[in-house]
């Protein structure tokens, strides 16, 4: 972002110090002349000037020109206008570009948003891992932070993701083993068919045992049959 000089007589620490105070007047008196010029910190104080005060509208104009500038602060609470529909119609896929942004920059309330919208599978299809991605990186940011940041939920909800994956990862293993094993059973089948006297042996223990298929008695005796019919 380009130098920009500051207005004589504004200045945005004054302003945040009175943003701080709730004296939203005083604030936007040194923010606006400053955000005019185009400082992203100046632009973004005078979002949160009309965010604090209800004019969403005026605050999605001033948080956008801030977010334009990579102001991740910025970005996040576009992001929050977006998805709440305040000042703009709700547009959840707008909010979540948003967060992404931010996100990318470290943000730490936009990756616990972006993580939540990956495993909640509203807004895009459900995606466990990717929700997972973000949420560590919310989760190693808080245990990294000097500044006491930390949600302990995410930390609850991250293990809880982990443990969903975890079991859809067991049940895929799972429908692949049966699903192999029924293409083994059918190869055989079609063997034993063929007159096959050791797939016919192969086919009778499966139904005597309920190996791959349902147990089934009589089935297993006609294949015992036709096995020991070829001395087998």
């Amino acid at each position: 972002v380009a130098f920009v000089a500051p207005v004589a007589g504004q200045d945005f620490k004054t302003g945040q110090r009175a943003l701080e105070l709730h004296d939203y007047a005083a604030a936007l008196r040194e923010f606006k002349p400053l955000a005019e010029q185009g400082d992203a910190r100046a632009q973004r104080g005078v979002g949160e000037v009309y965010n604090f005060t209800g004019d969403y509208a005026e605050a999605v104009k001033w948080y956008r020109m801030a977010a334009m500038q990579g102001d991740a602060w910025a970005q996040l609470q576009l992001g929050e206008l977006h998805q709440n529909g305040l000042g703009v119609p709700e547009d959840e896929l707008e909010a979540m570009k948003w967060y992404r942004l931010a996100a990318e920059q470290g943000e730490f309330n936009s990756l616990i948003r972006l993580g939540k919208i990956y495993a909640d599978g509203r807004v895009v299809p459900q995606d466990y891992p990717m929700a997972l991605k973000w949420l560590r990186m919310a989760v190693e940011q808080a245990n990294n932070s000097s500044e006491g940041l930390g949600d302990a939920l995410v930390g609850k909800y991250v293990k809880e993701i982990e443990a969903i994956i975890d079991k859809q990862q067991r049940e895929q293993a799972e429908e692949r083993r049966v699903l192999a094993e029924q293409h083994r059973i059918k190869t055989v089948r079609n063997e034993a068919e063929q007159g096959n006297a050791e797939a016919q042996y192969r086919v009778a223990l499966s139904y005597a045992k309920g190996d791959g298929v349902n147990q089934d008695q009589s089935a297993a005796a006609h294949w015992f049959r036709r096995a020991a019919e070829q001395d087998h």
